[in-house]
């Protein structure tokens, strides 16, 4: 028995380090592939998402992705998204969501991601909301762990 876990043991050793033996050796063309496919994904996603919105899978959730693949995106694409945020914040007069702090917390992922201040989108300070302990952990940790982010997102 000693034997037959010292063998599994070893395989799982050697096996384990296989990948990464792998990829030492031909990093330059994994890399290529890695940057080829995430310029592909850039280009999907801009001619696909044309208009971010505000709480759609295109929206902040396709700004942060754009934003921080490293790969140039038009300005007015952001431009637009923050008009698109601004008239949602104003239309609700700051208040995105009566108990659904994560609402806050998307926003403001979205808008940094996009260089924008969120302490201050048509008058509102959305990362205020964020500091209502009872309210933002209502989701549970989830809540938390993305307000934290949000709050962290903007130095």
């Amino acid at each position: 028995m000693k034997k037959l876990i010292s063998i599994l043991v070893t395989l799982n050793l050697i096996l384990g380090q296989a990948p990464q033996l792998v990829v030492k050796a031909a990093d330059t063309s994994v890399l290529a592939v890695v940057d080829d496919a995430i310029y592909a994904t850039v280009g999907y996603m801009l001619e696909t998402v044309k208009t971010p919105k505000v709480g759609q899978a295109g929206g902040e959730w396709a700004i942060l992705g754009l934003a921080r693949s490293g790969y140039s995106v038009p300005e007015l694409y952001y431009e637009n998204y923050y008009i698109e945020v601004e008239k949602h914040v104003v239309g609700r007069n700051g208040v995105l969501h009566a108990v659904r702090y994560t609402e806050y917390s998307r926003l403001v992922l979205g808008l940094t991601a996009a260089g924008y201040d969120p302490r201050d989108v048509g008058g509102y300070d959305l990362t205020e909301a964020l500091g209502d302990f009872e309210k933002t952990i209502w989701q549970g940790v989830n809540g938390a762990i993305f307000a934290l982010l949000a709050l962290d997102s903007y130095g």
